[in-house]
């Protein structure tokens, strides 16, 4: 995103969590264009303690407890 287009959105406020989406939000009230696509590819850390509590670290953390309880379920 540009410089302009950030400051036109105000940039990220303080939140606990979501600040992100936030941003976004504002961005398209302000009229930004955005461009979407699943084609872009990221790797995560491993770190599953979490700043924010709604934030990916915390869904990393339901995955792995999920998928832990699978496993244990598969080998009963």
């Amino acid at each position: 995103m540009s410089t302009g287009a950030y400051c036109r959105a105000g940039g990220f406020k303080p939140r606990s969590t979501h600040e992100d989406v936030h941003l976004v939000f504002a961005l398209e009230a302000s009229g930004a264009r955005i461009t979407w696509s699943a084609a872009p590819q990221v790797t995560t850390s491993a770190w599953l303690g979490s700043r924010a509590p709604e934030g990916f670290g915390k869904h990393i953390s339901l995955l792995v407890q999920t998928l832990d309880t699978a496993a244990t379920y598969q080998k009963t």
